[in-house]
């Protein structure tokens, strides 16, 4: 039988450890940024963690970097409309019309009934973006 000693130092040692590791996981939840990197981190091969993560960056003003994530996003699920979507815009946002065209395209073709309000401007955005460019 384990003195009373040994009993409290083991179980200090226990409540340490377990906050130790509570502290180390609430440092992610510090943003929205950070808390989608981590679990981006933890499941790289996920779609709308990469779209949810690119929505932090262009929030965060890192626009080429939500570009990349919304297109990871893409390259992990082709179905994901949201990232077309949110590739479109802003592609658009930094100038690069020519893909933006695209994304707004796959977009305004693919949408369910539940994104009307985009697919609109999805489709008009097209339509102005391919105007211009002929």
């Amino acid at each position: 039988m384990m003195g009373l000693g040994i009993r409290t130092g083991v179980l200090a040692l226990v409540v340490i450890l377990f906050t130790g590791m509570a502290y180390e996981r609430n440092s992610v939840w510090h943003s929205l940024l950070t808390l989608w990197q981590d679990t981006a981190t933890k499941s790289p091969g996920k779609s709308r963690v990469f779209n949810n993560l690119g929505n932090c960056y262009i929030i965060a003003g890192m626009h080429f970097k939500g570009i990349e994530a919304y297109r990871r996003a893409v390259a992990l699920d082709s179905n994901n409309i949201e990232a077309y979507y949110n590739l479109g815009v802003n592609l658009e946002n930094v100038g690069i019309l020519n893909q933006a065209v695209y994304y707004y395209d796959r977009f305004c073709k693919t949408a369910p009934s539940s994104y009307r309000e985009q697919r609109e401007l999805a489709c008009k955005r097209f339509s102005e973006l391919t105007r211009i460019a002929q």
